[in-house]
């Protein structure tokens, strides 16, 4: 199976539980497309960056961007939960993404407080409803708890029922 790894991270917290997802992917033979978005300007404070997603900002992506998703099976997408809606370095790959019709997607939230989650959940359905992709499941991880497997083997046992 091919599994597409998309995500942002900013602190480090997303970024830990992709490198989770894809040791334990990579241990059960899948075969992996692993992609940490970034923008060209990023801000480097929390606050320009909430203030960026809330204003639904769409930044250009610097490095290597795969675009097209024909030849995944399978994709998992992260962010962290900011001012109540998702990265804009996500929001600008989900604008140029191809080929999410009929796949299968997962995605998932880092967050601190987590307010707001509902809203940014119905949110990315919503845009990759309108994609055509068949969405599997979703998750929300606490930040503060992400360095610990066993949380993270807890809330992604979802995520790794391929």
């Amino acid at each position: 199976m091919k599994v597409a790894l998309i995500f942002y991270s900013f602190s480090g917290n997303t970024q830990r539980v992709f490198e989770y997802l894809k040791e334990v992917l990579l241990s059960r033979g899948c075969s992996l497309g692993f992609l940490r978005l970034k923008p060209e300007n990023e801000p480097k404070s929390f606050f320009k960056q909430g203030f960026s997603a809330f204003t639904k900002e769409k930044p250009k992506l610097k490095g290597e961007v795969f675009y097209d998703l024909k030849d995944f099976d399978y994709i998992i997408l992260g962010t962290p939960l900011w001012a109540f809606t998702f990265s804009p370095a996500l929001r600008s790959y989900l604008e140029k993404v191809k080929n999410l019709k009929n796949k299968r997607v997962s995605f998932l939230f880092t967050y601190g407080s987590g307010a707001g989650l509902s809203k940014a959940i119905r949110e990315l359905k919503s845009i990759l409803e309108e994609k055509s992709a068949q969405i599997k499941s979703f998750a929300s991880l606490e930040g503060k708890k992400v360095k610990e497997r066993s949380y993270l083997e807890e809330k992604l046992k979802d995520f790794l029922r391929l």
